[in-house]
């Protein structure tokens, strides 16, 4: 009986548990990422060395840079200024922190799709 008991109670604490969040695939994150970053950077950036835009090419920031880096460099576009290019203008605010992590992982990895 008290196995019985034990069972009906644990069933219903299951069943009044909220369901567990949907998990984002790495392939959702990186097309989110690519998405920001073709709305919001690409007029300035590239990731080829051709042709010179008004930012610099980030083709060498997946290899050299890491996530933390690419991000200030966002949060904080005058704290690290490359020669030869303006400050990128402090225009990111509006990303929510979904957005703002999916840029900085596009930018940061080379995603096949």
């Amino acid at each position: 009986m008290f196995l019985k008991k034990t069972f009906i109670i644990a069933l219903i604490a299951g069943a009044c548990r909220e369901p567990a969040p949907a998990r984002t695939t790495t392939l959702e994150v990186a097309l989110l990422g690519e998405r920001i970053f073709q709305e919001n950077c690409s007029s300035c950036h590239s990731f080829d060395s051709e042709p010179a835009l008004s930012g610099p090419s980030l083709e060498n920031a997946r290899k050299s840079r890491d996530a933390t880096f690419i991000r200030e460099s966002i949060v904080e576009p005058g704290r690290r200024v490359v020669a030869g290019y303006p400050a990128m203008p402090d225009s990111f605010g509006h990303l929510n922190e979904k957005e703002l992590d999916a840029v900085v992982y596009f930018v940061a990895n080379e995603v096949k799709q």
